[in-house]
């Protein structure tokens, strides 16, 4: 194994790692907007 080809391996692998934590974050975000359009339905309702 060349180092060229170690270089790619760990490219693929900092690929892999950005998308997850891509998704995790956009997962985040979504819980939290409806966390507050939930919490803003409750102070109009009272």
């Amino acid at each position: 194994m060349t180092i060229s080809d170690l270089v790619r391996l760990l490219a693929s692998f900092a690929e892999v790692a950005f998308t997850v934590v891509l998704v995790y974050v956009a997962f985040k975000m979504g819980r939290l907007v409806d966390a507050l359009s939930k919490r803003i339905k409750n102070e109009k309702e009272d």
